[in-house]
């Protein structure tokens, strides 16, 4: 993007492997393909491992018209060494300006001033977590009078709110300290913004929710028919997400002697067999359940459009939680049920969205389950919901770069012109 006669270049950062599939790094991944898509000029520093093929993953974000410059990481993604696990263990719970490696952190710094004494850039850009970025910008931008973005898709008290922990405090006041620095600072929902307003005073921060790659959704659906009915979970089960008001209603089902020979409940992600077992009761239903692990970002689209509901899980008592998997499972047009209702954030956009029920009781989720079921089985097509389109488009990652735009000329460019 050139104003006046002026080019915008960003230098985007993370102290995290580019290759990693997390939240933070595909939010930061969309974002710099659409700014480089609508003009600005977008460089990008980031690790990798040493078995990455670095040439491929340079050559594929040209595609996007940004410069990645990557660098091997010091450890490798197959397998954590014992002197990993120390530098981790130490910069997470005795050093709170890292939440990740010393020498990762160490690294990053050292390549990024290469970068800015060599180039001259108008704004850093990095996200939160780990701290040891927010750390870097910081630093960097005082050496090189560069304005910086922090883009926070959580904050440190967001589960832990009266700071009861003692890492809690620790984060917040280095979170606090650093962003004062920060040019504009981005949140993903209306409540973490007011509690960095009351929290951290830290006003004037911006939302721009968590949202879906414009490539993968709003196409037609490949997968109408299917021989099983799976309800399907994708995420954590941190965060107080607990499923037993799921079993409960299948429960209720089974009881009903109604057949779910044909029903499975999929989880996928990491140790969720060992976690599920810790916070679930003697439920019945258990027997349906299947753990299919970690998938790759590409094939989980697949999995959304293949199942007939989709489960999301609340963190009740909590704030402003809205994850990226809430807004992927919107836009792949599968009806969503949502368990316990949080009264809050997500209640309140799955409502809006018409994409499916948040549900209180065992007998609003056991009649949720049966309608969608049944029509499965009385049409052969799996369900699908007739969602707010235009309220929806403001989630993709395509309106979610033009709001990130605007706030880049706004408060960083405008203001230095």
């Amino acid at each position: 993007m050139i104003i006046g006669n002026k080019e915008i270049k960003i230098l985007a950062f993370r102290p995290f492997v580019y290759t990693d599939n997390g939240p933070g790094n595909n939010r930061m991944r969309a974002f710099i393909r659409e700014l480089a898509a609508s003009g600005f000029r977008v460089t990008c520093f980031a690790l990798v491992p040493p078995e990455c093929d670095v040439q491929s993953i340079i050559e594929d974000e040209k595609r996007y018209g940004i410069n990645v410059i990557l660098c091997n990481s010091p450890f490798s993604a197959d397998k954590m060494t014992f002197r990993e696990y120390l530098e981790r263990w130490v910069g997470v719970r005795l050093l709170p300006v890292f939440q990740n490696t010393f020498t990762e952190n160490f690294v990053t710094r050292h390549k990024l001033k290469k970068i800015l004494q060599k180039e001259r850039f108008d704004c850093l850009f990095t996200s939160y977590v780990p701290m040891g970025a927010l750390h870097i910008a910081a630093k960097l931008s005082k050496k090189f009078n560069t304005p910086w973005i922090a883009d926070l898709r959580d904050i440190p008290d967001e589960l832990d709110t009266s700071r009861e922990k003692r890492l809690t405090r620790l984060h917040a006041r280095v979170l606090e300290k650093v962003c004062k620095t920060a040019k504009a600072i981005l949140t993903v929902s209306p409540p973490l913004v007011d509690g960095l307003k009351e929290r951290y005073n830290l006003p004037g921060s911006h939302v721009i929710y968590n949202g879906f790659d414009d490539d993968q959704f709003f196409r037609p659906d490949r997968f109408d028919k299917a021989n099983q009915f799976r309800i399907s979970y994708c995420g954590s089960l941190g965060a107080g997400r607990n499923p037993d008001l799921l079993f409960a209603g299948l429960d209720l089902l089974l009881g009903r002697d109604v057949d779910l020979s044909d029903v499975t409940v999929s989880f996928y992600g990491k140790s969720h067999s060992q976690k599920l077992h810790g916070i679930s009761k003697d439920w019945e239903s258990l027997s349906l359940v299947r753990f299919e692990g970690m998938l790759p970002r590409e094939e989980i689209f697949d999995v959304y459009r293949k199942s007939g509901l989709l489960l999301s899980l609340s963190s009740p008592g909590f704030q402003g939680i809205l994850t990226s998997k809430i807004f992927e499972y919107a836009a792949s047009f599968r009806p969503i049920l949502s368990v316990p209702p949080d009264h809050d954030a997500l209640d309140d956009f799955i409502q809006r969205a018409k994409i499916g029920r948040s549900c209180g009781s065992a007998e609003e989720v056991a009649n949720f389950i049966h309608s969608n079921l049944l029509h499965w089985r009385e049409t052969g097509k799996l369900p699908q919901t007739k969602p707010d389109v235009q309220f929806l488009a403001q989630f993709s990652r395509k309106a979610q770069a033009g709001i990130l735009a605007k706030i880049i000329l706004d408060n960083v460019v405008n203001r230095n012109a």
